[in-house]
């Protein structure tokens, strides 16, 4: 009920101008009417019940066709945002996890493979990502294949280089990791707020 009470306050004006539109269209009908006498046509042709009813059906299909456009869009549009939310996800677990070796002067060969495991979980989903998007919307996909990629892969670079198998690790290192990070968590934001706006 509250959403209802809020659409209508917010399309105050326009109901307010139909309104008024309805109420002058009606008062010139009135007064047409009885300046000019209109008389109806007794006859009935099959070509014009045909016409209408062609008409009706016509409708009828476009009315259809433009609600499974617009309901296939929104499925699709669900479908990018949850690939964009389990990208972030990924992408929070993957910093918390370099967050908690922060402490350490040294990485196992273990947490290394953890590290680079992570990063490729993070790199299929977003080809998955990208690929969904290829398919549904080409023309988005130009415009966000480089930029997306582009800030993956220097995070991949800082993600994966000579820091890594450092001894001791440099705090450099986590830093790279943490600005890194934030850029490319900032790009997804930015791609979540510009399929929300477009598709």
């Amino acid at each position: 009920m509250k959403k209802a009470i809020d659409f209508i306050s917010s399309r105050i004006k326009v109901i307010l101008i139909c309104l008024l539109f309805l109420i002058i269209g009606a008062i010139a009908g009135i007064i047409f009417q009885s300046k000019v006498p209109i008389s109806i046509d007794e006859k009935i042709r099959y070509s014009e019940i045909l016409n209408w009813l062609t008409t009706i059906v016509i409708g009828i299909i476009i009315g259809y066709y433009f609600k499974n456009q617009y309901e296939n869009n929104k499925i699709i549009k669900n479908y990018l945002l949850d690939d964009l939310k389990s990208i972030s996800a990924q992408l929070i677990n993957l910093k918390s996890y370099c967050h908690e070796l922060r402490s350490l002067t040294v990485l196992t060969e273990e947490q290394r493979k953890e590290i680079i495991s992570r990063t490729n979980i993070l790199d299929k989903e977003i080809k998955v990502f990208l690929d969904l998007l290829k398919d549904c919307n080409s023309s988005k996909y130009s415009t966000v294949n480089e930029p997306l990629i582009n800030s993956f892969n220097s995070l991949n670079k800082v993600l994966t280089n000579d820091g890594l198998y450092e001894n001791p690790i440099q705090p450099s290192y986590f830093d790279g990791i943490t600005s890194e990070g934030s850029k490319f968590e900032s790009e997804i934001r930015k791609l979540t707020l510009d399929i929300i706006k477009t598709i």
